[in-house]
């Protein structure tokens, strides 16, 4: 009897560990199941475009100026131009790229491995503060040099970098991502001061306005209502904007902008007026005024912007832009 308790008491046992254990795995198997089913997707962002930013009128507030949509996806970078590198570099992802495409541009577009537009690199020889790293370089999957001069750089993702390369079978934690530090002949870092604007792209914008057989010019006013003559006179007489590109003075770099998808150098200075009649009626000699420029590394001008008074009944906030085209 004795033993016939002791075995219905072991099978007991052995009947309830078997249903304990078969109970947690339903359960993990149950919950499983329900988070896959609920399982968010992440947001997918769309087209992003980067803008360049400008202020009018001297005053505080920014104005997006130019604006630019970047290939969002491998395809869409590839008909820009891009390079696909293949090889990834693991929590960033693949560093297209093009010489072309970038131009002046400071920034590279980052894509993961499904070929998504992940990220942006900015980077600066400018001296910036955090979050940005000061870099001797960048290096991308495979150790490929991307960015080969120190700098100030800064990651701005989209998407999780840790996923950049998942699944692609070309990246590993140890692949060189950027170099920072001491260098083993170190050189003291100097705060980049203005560089003066070589003479030959001042020559190469007024030449351009001289020969040129046909050019359209645009206008534009702040405010609307200031005096300023037609477009076709103006187009007419493009020789009065070479004159005033000959005659700046105290001239250096402008901030870059992006015109029609194309990014154009900035330069500006001061300018005495003389004779703009054909320009702006009523301007006054003597007057002093801001020019801004921008033109092409070949020199081509494409936009010109006259700040201050150049009548008597303008205010020193007056502006008049002149877009250049064929």
């Amino acid at each position: 009897m004795q033993n016939t308790k002791s075995n219905i008491s072991k099978e007991l046992i052995t009947v309830l560990g078997v249903g304990i254990v078969s109970g947690i795995i339903i359960t993990i198997i149950v919950l499983y199941g329900l988070s896959i089913a609920n399982k968010v997707d992440p947001i997918d962002l769309g087209p992003i475009t980067i803008a360049s930013l400008s202020y009018e009128n001297n005053s505080q507030t920014p104005i997006i100026s130019d604006s630019f949509s970047l290939p969002y996806t491998g395809v869409e970078a590839l008909e820009a131009g891009l390079e696909d590198p293949i090889l990834c570099s693991f929590g960033r992802g693949k560093y297209f790229l093009s010489d072309s495409f970038y131009a002046n541009s400071e920034y590279l577009l980052l894509y993961n491995y499904s070929n998504q537009l992940t990220g942006i690199y900015f980077y600066t020889s400018n001296s910036m503060p955090n979050p940005w790293l000061k870099l001797d370089e960048l290096r991308g999957g495979g150790g490929t040099l991307v960015v080969d001069k120190e700098h100030h750089g800064l990651f701005v993702f989209f998407r999780d970098p840790n996923e950049s390369c998942k699944g692609s079978g070309k990246s590993a934690p140890e692949s060189g991502t950027y170099h920072r530090g001491t260098r083993s002949t170190p050189t003291p870092y100097i705060e980049p001061t203005a560089t003066p604007l070589p003479s030959d792209l001042l020559t190469n914008a007024a030449t351009q306005l001289d020969t040129a057989s046909s050019l359209e010019v645009t206008v534009t006013t702040d405010p609307e209502n200031i005096a300023v003559a037609s477009e076709a006179d103006i187009s007419a007489n493009v020789s009065g904007l070479s004159d005033i590109i000959s005659n700046l003075t105290d001239v250096g770099y402008a901030s870059n902008t992006w015109i029609d998808n194309v990014s154009y150098k900035g330069f500006s200075g001061s300018y005495t007026v003389k004779k703009l009649d054909a320009l702006v009626p009523g301007a006054v000699d003597g007057n002093v005024i801001k020019v801004s420029a921008w033109v092409s590394e070949e020199g081509v001008l494409r936009r010109v912007r006259l700040e201050g008074a150049l009548t008597n009944d303008d205010s020193d906030s007056a502006t008049r832009t002149f877009d250049i085209s064929k």
